[in-house]
């Protein structure tokens, strides 16, 4: 037992270090991924139900170092929705393990973008969710997405 206590006292230093690590390594992340894009959205891969214009991606976008209301860090623009309604803390950019998260929403109508890096850009898809679009199986509409870095308009 002395020696179990003694090993976890002598690991605690390493375990402060590597969360200190991880911590910071975000952090770093966070920095180097904020700036400008150009998104390139594919079509749908099927219908949205009449909801289209509440899943219209921008084709440029500006993820900000500052944070979010709700977590994450600001990303602009939103989307524009037909009925002009939008929802505090979004839209919003995180970073999930390898995954870089976009997230709008008016509070009914959620477009999420997963995208990874792969050689100079970034790629993955957008998925549509609502209450007005069937989930059907196994997910909801998604298109492509790829997003190039570009300059910051001044």
């Amino acid at each position: 037992m002395a020696l179990l206590n003694r090993l976890i006292i002598a690991s605690f230093p390493v375990a402060v270090a590597l969360v200190n690590h991880s911590m910071l390594a975000q952090a770093l992340t966070f920095k180097q991924l904020s700036g400008c894009y150009e998104l390139t959205v594919s079509d749908w891969n099927r219908p949205l139900g009449g909801d289209e214009g509440f899943h219209t991606i921008p084709t440029s976008i500006r993820l900000d170092t500052v944070s979010a209301l709700r977590g994450g860090r600001v990303l602009a623009p939103d989307i524009s929705y037909p009925a002009g309604r939008s929802m505090r803390g979004l839209p919003r950019w995180e970073i999930l393990g390898d995954t870089l998260r976009l997230v709008w929403s008016n509070g009914f109508s959620p477009t999420i973008v997963r995208l990874t890096e792969k050689a100079h850009e970034l790629s993955g898809w957008a998925e549509a969710t609502s209450d007005a679009i069937p989930a059907g199986k196994p997910n909801w509409p998604r298109a492509k997405v790829v997003a190039r870095r570009s300059a910051c308009a001044k």
